[in-house]
């Protein structure tokens, strides 16, 4: 028997017995989910019932740091038992290395077959082989994937730091923060988020990604997984922007930094998109046309990849210049969002009140969306050039609309 359901990491199968849990799976979309079940189990008969989703809303209780009782129905050798009993007894916040498993159970020769052990856990979640890595520090493998190992790591060290009112003595009395795996074409992103809106948003490669959760954890307090109704206005908005239905992001954000940092953030996303900033262009527009270096290091501590748009900000040269989340994703973003800015103004440039303009009226026009006021006007033009009922809009001074990708002349 086997359920699916959405969890903060992404879609949840679990499998299960008529005696407990027998397996747990994480992935993208239920086929590929159901696909390696059954390669698990080839010769069992399959079922899916409602009868093991409330396995599912036990599962996302416990990663939300919810005790509860999950009863277990696993098989294995009785090394591979010992292991993961001696697995579970790993704190949360701290690691093993496989050598110092295998010493945990008395066998300090058998490192290899530890990581086997490890490696065979049917049950990942429940028992936490995520906290057993590489001697040198490395983190070795998981079933799950190794972002989403990282990203366990990550947010059980934050739960094990202390928060700044914590040392200070004070209760802790503020909510807890929320954090959700996000799926992206350009790999997986972290989300956190609480009820004033979204705190952080990175990709789960970024090396500076754990400082930046520890740093939350001192300021705010606990993260742990959850849900959010944050989190579901960004994951439709970051699908929209990803499949190229708009590049307009209206999800509430609240940004730690100085007062400096939020005027430079502020300055970041009056950017259009298809268009760059040098650095320079940056600071006199966020208002610090001498602080160009702080302004640099104010692009970099943004925290909120993609709405909050760092990666439009390049080198007096032309150059990428650093990012992030890896230059090849700035460069395929800026690339993504040129296909908004042609698609826009091929539209308004064979439009007739284009034709009429006066040619320096006609490049105004055309190289800023922030210049078209008239949503009437722009209805009836993707209209009649894409064949096809559009709605745009603007939205914060900029434009807006859903174009609809089987529709090759609206490409």
């Amino acid at each position: 028997m086997y359920a699916l359901g959405d969890c903060p990491l992404g879609r949840l199968l679990v499998a299960a017995t008529n005696h407990g849990i027998c397996s747990i799976r994480v992935g993208r979309n239920d086929e590929e989910l159901v696909a390696s079940l059954r390669l698990e189990y080839p010769k069992a008969q399959l079922m899916k019932t409602e009868r093991v989703s409330p396995f599912v809303e036990d599962l996302k209780l416990h990663l939300q740091g919810v005790k509860v009782k999950l009863p277990l129905d696993i098989r294995g050798t009785d090394f591979q038992l010992k292991v993961w009993a001696a697995i579970q007894r790993i704190p949360i916040g701290e690691t093993r290395s496989y050598s110092e498993v295998a010493r945990m159970i008395g066998q300090p020769l058998a490192v290899r077959a530890v990581a086997n052990a490890c490696a065979s856990n049917p049950v990942p979640l429940i028992i936490p082989c995520h906290r057993v890595i590489r001697k040198n520090g490395s983190l070795g493998g998981y079933a799950l994937g190794l972002p989403r190992k990282r990203i366990l790591l990550v947010l059980e060290r934050a739960l094990a730091t202390p928060r700044e009112q914590d040392v200070r003595g004070t209760a802790e009395d503020q909510p807890t923060l929320s954090a959700r795996w996000l799926d992206t074409p350009l790999g997986p992103m972290i989300a956190v988020a609480d009820d004033t809106g979204v705190r952080l948003l990175e990709f789960a490669d970024r090396r500076a990604l754990p400082h930046e959760i520890t740093r939350l954890r001192r300021r705010l307090g606990p993260i742990r997984f959850g849900e959010n109704e944050v989190f579901s206005t960004l994951a439709l908005e970051l699908r929209r922007y990803f499949s190229g239905k708009s590049a307009i992001f209206g999800v509430r954000i609240a940004q730690e930094g100085t007062e400096f940092e939020k005027n430079v953030w502020a300055a970041l996303r009056k950017i259009p998109p298809g268009q760059t900033r040098t650095y320079a262009d940056l600071a006199r527009s966020a208002g610090y046309p001498a602080a160009l270096r702080a302004v640099a290091r104010a692009n970099g501590n943004n925290q909120i990849s993609i709405v909050v748009p760092c990666h439009r900000v390049i080198a007096a040269d032309g150059s990428l210049l650093g990012y992030g989340g890896k230059l090849w994703r700035k460069k395929w973003l800026l690339g993504h969002e040129r296909g908004f800015a042609r698609v826009f103004e091929r539209v308004i440039r064979q439009s007739p009140q284009a034709k009429k303009s006066s040619p320096i009226q006609a490049q105004r026009l055309t190289s800023t969306f922030r210049l078209v006021k008239d949503e009437g006007f722009l209805r009836r033009v993707f209209r009649r050039r894409c064949h096809r009922t559009l709605v745009p809009r603007i939205c914060d001074g900029n434009l807006e609309c859903s174009i609809a990708a089987s529709d090759s002349r609206s490409k």
